[in-house]
């Protein structure tokens, strides 16, 4: 089960690699993440092991694993190695992670190669269209993570939302990597940025309703009052 993508974080890749190498800002990147533990101490490449128990979804089945960073280049690339399993099934996998570094922004470029062993086809679908959703997740609790780190050191509030709407061309260790630009009628927002911009266009909109209906109420009366007089 092959897992491959892009996504574009603010803020430099130095800092998009401590977060994934940091044991403390892991467990906030991954959802339903229980308990996660780092074995030893980073080594000087910035690779590091670390023990998780999590849910991959809210109902779904624990899951125990070991991540080992095999290989890393501060701060552009790493491998990790996967050892675990989810209820009774054995998961092994691999993971390449290549960070470059595009106009102030951080490009994460990833490709997860999972064995969950001899499940059946159309359970492997679901697992993973599941993985897909949660290596996405993962991915915007990243940029939030550096979005914070960026208004703290800056003092400011930069613009939440980023852009995709142009082709990236890229070269990392694994060759060239072409991101790109969002389907017509995509949002550039995040899902969570849309959603709260879906929300305040129907509250604006209740909003003039609400009003429009008042101001009729008022002409009605004023009319009524009129044909009295």
């Amino acid at each position: 089960m092959r897992i491959e993508g892009t996504y574009t974080c603010p803020g430099t890749i130095e800092r998009a690699f401590a977060a994934l190498t940091n044991a403390d800002q892991l467990a906030r990147m991954l959802p339903g993440c229980e308990r996660l533990i780092q074995l030893g101490p980073l080594l000087p490449d910035g690779a590091a092991s670390f023990q998780v128990r999590a849910h991959a979804t809210p109902a779904g089945s624990l899951v125990t694993m070991t991540a080992t960073a095999v290989a890393a280049r501060w701060p552009v690339h790493l491998r990790l190695e996967l050892r675990g399993r989810t209820g009774s099934d054995p998961i092994t996998g691999s993971g390449l992670i290549d960070l470059v570094a595009q106009e102030g922004y951080t490009l994460l470029a990833y490709v997860w190669d999972v064995d969950a062993g001899a499940i059946a086809p159309e359970r492997q679908r679901a697992m993973r269209e599941t993985a897909r959703q949660y290596v996405r997740e993962v991915c915007e609790r990243l940029a939030g993570i550096l979005l914070a780190e960026a208004e703290q050191a800056a003092g400011v509030t930069p613009i939440t939302a980023l852009r995709d709407d142009k082709t990236l061309e890229v070269t990392t260790p694994r060759g060239k990597i072409v991101k790109l630009p969002a389907a017509s009628g995509r949002s550039p927002l995040s899902p969570v940025a849309a959603a709260w911009m879906q929300r305040a266009a129907w509250m604006t909109t209740g909003m003039l309703i609400g009003v429009s209906a008042i101001g009729l109420l008022m002409a009605f009366g004023r009319w009524l009052n009129d044909h009295e007089q």
